[in-house]
């Protein structure tokens, strides 16, 4: 604005103070100097409201004639605070850090112009602490100047900082375009070389090394000479002509290439040695359904309490949440993965893009009488649907290693949960689904958030978890419960009821399975009165694997049966035993005789039992 109004040649009202008032004693000198200080006073004033922006314009009251004063009022809106200031440059000038791309001299004289703003506000910086400053920011390529610097014992001003490091600079630069070689002798001394390299070979490394310790010129490669080629044609290594210092290049910071030419591929060593290639890293989706990871795994050889002997999982590659389904062979998968798309589709209002399976049967189709694998019903379906299959390759699960470790993962939360436990071994379905809805609510590296909160946007609620296997008094729902009986019944906590807010429990006494919401936990008892966790081995059934699978996993299985016999308690629940045989004839309850009344000659006891501490 100041340059502006000095180039129309109306700053007089900006660079001169008010004159005085005219009056009758005004000379004629002074009334052409009030008329040009005033002309310059209305158009400055003019042109800076219309320059600024309406929200500063009003900020200003009308009353204010005066250019200096109207300048004066806005830049009290833009004052800054010393203190901020000064605290603000001085992270600016320790943080600084030079790469090595720009110019040297420049980036000194940028942070001496940050000193000179720091003496400005008071705070002055001696020239020895910004020279050492100025080294420590330098790249690793200024090591050997600063050692230099470190070994002198007089000080550097600034200014011969400069000047050093700007030779420096240079110095780098020309020794980027030399290289360190060998130089090559003269063609009339050929035949004087072949011979020297037969007696080099024939003599061992060190006659070789007394060859090479001669050369004492170097330079750095120019672009062209960033390859090495070992050898001449022949597959003979040329010593003389083609052999480079390699142990000078590091200094340099550059990367040589070695490429051997017109050697012959050795076909045995290949057959000998190849080995599988591993693809690292993995391109993540940035929505949820645009890639959708399965597996089956089974048979085992001991069914679930339903009867199913595998199950499938579905895992959304974006957000890593799950979904577990229990089925009794593979050929239900297709409708399993109906029953899932149609769901995840409905609730999400998206549609499902790529599906990532191995090359199963049950997945990609069976193989003919020829040999050749057929697309079967499930890679049918996926295409009618626009589903894009993503089959990994024979013998390679690894590709499919979100569903493979989601899957070992259960196997091992299963595995810990039966053993922690005294319930039997049929109930592996059941700890399985609990262990899907634990991993789809804890947090997971895979992700920044919960699979939870991004699959439903809100943040999941860990209040209701229990201990997998826990004692537990459930209050069912008995329409026909009489009066006198017991309102709860000894179970254990099993999981969590799938379309209902409640929990799942297992009742020993008539071995089934009930949901309800009413319940205590008895999370602090000993499981069993055992002092050791039982060992649990989880194995796939032998030669019962379906052909063409080419995942194989594990299962958790117990050795023996377990049963469980519930012990009479009174008010207080008792853990169960494993291993304990019951007699069909015991659980048949006794018709109950009947009596008169009587009074209870029982010794009266506390509601809450000693074995509990109670908190007022």
């Amino acid at each position: 604005m100041m340059i502006l109004l000095g180039c129309m040649d109306i700053d007089l009202a900006l660079r001169m103070p008010k004159p005085d008032e005219l009056n009758e004693e005004s000379t004629q000198e002074h009334e052409v100097y009030w008329g040009k200080w005033e002309r310059s006073n209305r158009l400055s004033l003019m042109i800076m409201k219309r320059g600024i922006p309406e929200a500063f314009r009003g900020a200003v009251t009308d009353e204010v004639t005066n250019a200096n004063d109207f300048l004066a009022e806005i830049q009290k809106r833009f004052a800054k605070n010393d203190k901020t200031e000064t605290s603000t440059l001085l992270a600016s000038l320790i943080s600084m850090k030079d790469k090595g791309k720009g110019n040297i001299r420049e980036y000194i004289m940028e942070m001496s112009h940050l000193a000179s703003k720091l003496k400005a506000l008071k705070l002055e910086l001696s020239d020895d602490l910004l020279v050492h400053l100025v080294l420590i920011s330098l790249p690793a390529q200024f090591n050997q100047f600063k050692v230099s610097y470190n070994c002198q014992k007089d000080k550097w001003t600034l200014n011969e900082l400069i000047s050093f490091c700007v030779q420096e600079e240079e110095r780098l630069k020309q020794d980027k375009t030399e290289s360190a070689h060998l130089a090559s002798t003269s063609k009339d001394k050929g035949k004087r070389k072949n011979k020297d390299n037969k007696v080099a070979a024939s003599n061992g490394p060190e006659q070789k090394k007394q060859k090479v310790e001669g050369c004492l010129s170097y330079r750095k490669p120019s672009d062209a000479e960033r390859c090495i080629y070992v050898g001449d044609g022949t597959g003979l290594l040329n010593v003389y002509d083609n052999l480079y210092l390699l142990e000078t290049v590091p200094s340099y910071n550059e990367t040589l290439h070695v490429e051997s030419r017109d050697f012959d591929i050795c076909v045995e060593c290949i057959k000998g040695k190849q080995t599988k290639t591993k693809k690292l890293g993995a391109n993540r989706t940035t929505d949820v359904l645009e890639l959708i990871h399965t597996d089956i795994c089974g048979p085992y050889p001991t069914a679930s309490w339903n009867g199913q002997q595998y199950f499938i999982t579905f895992i959304d590659d974006y957000s890593r949440y799950g979904y577990l389904f229990l089925i009794h062979e593979k050929s239900q998968s297709l409708d399993v993965f109906k029953t899932f798309k149609a769901e995840v589709e409905l609730q999400l209002n998206k549609r499902i893009k790529s599906v990532r399976s191995d090359r199963g049967g049950e997945y990609y189709g069976r193989y003919d009488g020829s040999g050749e694998q057929r697309p079967g019903p499930f890679a049918k379906y996926l295409e009618e649907c626009g589903i894009v299959p993503q089959y990994t390759m024979p013998g390679s699960p690894s590709m499919n290693g979100v569903a493979e470790r989601r899957n070992r993962t259960l196997k091992d939360m299963v595995r810990s949960m039966i053993s922690h436990s005294t319930l039997p071994k049929k109930l592996w379905g059941e700890a399985l689904k609990t262990a899907a809805y634990i991993l789809n609510r804890v947090p997971t590296k895979a992700a920044a958030k919960t699979p939870y909160e991004l699959w439903t946007g809100r943040k999941p609620s860990l209040k209701h978890f229990h201990i997998w296997g826990c004692p537990t008094e459930a209050r069912p729902y008995k329409p026909h419960k009489k009066k006198l009986d017991s309102k709860t019944v000894s179970s254990y906590f099993i999981g969590y009821a799938e379309r209902s807010r409640g929990f799942k429990f297992y009742d020993p006494a008539i071995r089934s399975i009930f949901e309800t919401g009413t319940t205590t936990f008895f999370e602090d008892v000993e499981f069993g009165g055992r002092n050791q966790a039982r060992n649990i081995v989880f194995e796939e059934e032998e030669g019962s694997t379906i052909a063409f699978d080419n995942v194989q996993v594990s299962l958790p299985i117990i050795d023996q049966e377990v049963n469980l016999d519930p012990q009479p308690t009174d008010n207080i629940v008792q853990p169960l035993i494993a291993n304990e045989d019951i007699a069909p004839e015991e659980q048949t309850q006794q018709p109950q005789e009947n009596m008169p009344l009587r009074r209870s000659t029982r010794e009266r006891r506390n509601a809450i039992s000693d074995d509990y501490i109670v908190y007022l």
